[in-house]
């Protein structure tokens, strides 16, 4: 739309549709749900100077957003130093271990992430918890009051949610202990209903996540 007017506005309509082009590849790089762009071009525009400017575009390689983020979703699958992260509140330190229990039992060979006893002694410990969650194919969030009432909590679903949206592919995979109010935004992604710290519901959904994990390694996905 703005390249209606924007020679009325002493624009040049050329810089106004990069500028455009630019700014919805980055929006559908960061998640948002955008999947045609509509460019309407006053009739009198120099329309060969703007399907070269597009052309131009595309051959940078911005508008095949979607290749590459299959490919750094491979990229970084591959690199992956952890199967699960688990990402709780403290006061649900003795059911976040069960968790541990669990995806080992279901499969010995998972490398599961839990902090404190991940992270090295001496390591900046924030550092090395943000490197830790990007290193992990997937991150077990387990869902209480306290849960959504920490800042760390908070940051850790917010960073998984992010690559989420950015690699295309699953990332989280939440866990609800107990009550709590989620904010809205994420009430719709699906979660394993595990209320309230029912631990034969929280085997099962490491069961499905372990056997989940187990087939992807098999290159069963």
């Amino acid at each position: 739309m703005p390249i209606i007017g924007s020679g009325d506005q002493r624009n040049e309509p050329t810089a106004i549709l990069a500028a455009v082009l630019n700014s919805a590849v980055d929006w559908m790089d960061r998640g948002l749900p955008l999947e045609i762009l509509k460019i309407v071009i006053k009739e009198g525009n120099p329309t060969a100077d703007l399907i070269a400017t597009f052309d131009q575009f595309a051959a940078r390689g911005r508008l095949n957003a979607k290749v590459l983020q299959t490919a750094a979703a491979d990229q970084q699958a591959a690199n992956a130093k952890f199967d699960v992260f688990i990402s709780y509140s403290h006061s649900d330190q003795g059911i976040a271990r069960a968790a541990v229990d669990s995806l080992k039992k279901s499969n010995p060979n998972l490398v599961v992430f839990i902090d404190k006893a991940g992270l090295r002694e001496g390591s900046q410990w924030l550092m090395g918890l943000a490197r830790s969650l990007d290193a992990s194919s997937r991150v077990m969030t387990l869902y209480s009051k306290e849960y959504w009432s920490s800042t760390y909590c908070q940051l850790e679903f917010q960073a998984a949610f992010v690559r989420q949206m950015k690699i295309k592919k699953p990332v989280l995979f939440p866990v609800f202990l107990s009550n709590a109010e989620i904010p809205t935004m994420f009430e719709l992604l699906q979660y394993n209903d595990c209320r309230v710290n029912d631990h034969k519901k929280l085997a099962a959904a490491c069961d499905r996540l372990a056997n989940e994990l187990g087939r992807r390694a098999g290159g069963q996905e």
